[in-house]
């Protein structure tokens, strides 16, 4: 991903947290949840499937290891569901400028 593109997904994603508040915050309810859900077999497989024998123990510490993994992205989602009303509330952004910066991007991936 060259600069542009990652200052691209980052001024979008900017956009959307500040004019559609309400989609995001339940975004990333959905994502939470998701993975939250996901962290949260992996670690129970790891460990029960690692005490009856089902998995060896390298495949259970794998698994624990990807579902702490999960287990950690999903709290980053849960903070920035605390954390986006406050964003929101206390900064401000000027849409229009992002707005403008977008379209020059997309401009010039266009040439």
């Amino acid at each position: 991903m060259n600069q542009h593109a990652r200052e691209l997904a980052t001024l979008k994603e900017f956009q959307r947290i500040y004019t559609e508040t309400a989609l995001t915050i339940s975004r990333y309810k959905r994502y939470q949840l998701i993975i939250s859900t996901i962290g949260l077999e992996l670690i129970l497989l790891s460990l029960f499937g690692g005490s009856i024998g089902f998995l060896a123990f390298r495949e259970a510490v794998i698994a624990a290891m990807f579902g702490g993994m999960a287990a950690g992205i999903s709290y980053l989602y849960r903070s920035s569901l605390h954390q986006i009303p406050f964003l929101i509330q206390f900064t401000a952004l000027d849409v229009h400028a992002i707005q403008n910066r977008i379209q020059e991007i997309e401009n010039l991936s266009k040439k």
